[in-house]
């Protein structure tokens, strides 16, 4: 079986004020259905631009990025954009919820984007909103809900499209110890469930709530 991301000797080289940084230095990554990795290094390891090429969020400078099997480094942006929209679920450290629209309105943004009709994207979006344990809090707006409650609203939003790869960058980094294990437990629900998870952490409590830890240093997987 095909993995479901796969990574071929992937660069990624910043220019910065005439200076060139190497994030990536020809990492090879397999992700196979059903995983749950944790990517763990230190800050500056390479570990988020790792996350967002695999993402498709960025470029790599040279190597190839498979979906599937297919290579999708030189795609153009419309078809990267339409690609994570429907392949992809993002779960961020700070949440990315948009602070005017209500847990449903947020849940439901990326079926709008896909012109799904109103009350399909609501029935669907109150389905993972209750998934997810927040099926009293439909019509809150983020600043009404707690920590653990707009990141269990991100992740039902990363959910909605039933997307093929979980990425989930520093998903507890903002949340007390405990909301972190609630988080982390949601996670591990999903991944029984058949849910395909990458989380990137500097954390060794986060890591090894996975099932594969692949530990980057320095643009270089160990």
């Amino acid at each position: 079986m095909r993995p479901v991301v796969e990574l071929r000797e992937v660069w990624k080289i910043y220019h910065l004020d005439g200076v060139s940084v190497e994030a990536l230095k020809g990492v090879n990554v397999q992700v196979a259905k059903g995983e749950f990795i944790a990517v763990l290094g230190p800050s500056g390891s390479g570990k988020s631009t790792l996350l967002h090429i695999m993402g498709l969020l960025d470029r790599p400078t040279k190597g190839e990025v498979l979906l599937e099997g297919k290579n999708v480094a030189n795609m153009s942006d419309s078809a990267l954009s339409s690609l994570r929209n429907s392949y992809i679920g993002f779960v961020f450290q700070t949440f990315n919820l948009l602070p005017h629209l209500t847990a449903l309105e947020n849940v439901a943004l990326p079926l709008l984007i896909k012109g799904v009709p109103k009350e399909e994207r609501e029935k669907r979006a109150q389905e993972m909103l209750e998934k997810v344990g927040l099926g009293e809090r439909l019509l809150h707006k983020p600043s009404e809900l707690s920590g653990g409650q707009r990141q269990r609203v991100a992740i039902a939003r990363a959910l909605i499209n039933n997307p093929k790869l979980i990425l989930a960058d520093e998903p507890t980094g903002n949340l007390d110890s405990k909301t972190g294990a609630e988080i982390l437990e949601l996670f591990s629900s999903l991944h029984e469930e058949g849910a395909t998870i990458v989380i990137i952490t500097h954390d060794d409590y986060v890591a090894n709530k996975s099932e594969r830890i692949i530990r980057i240093k320095d643009g270089v997987i160990l």
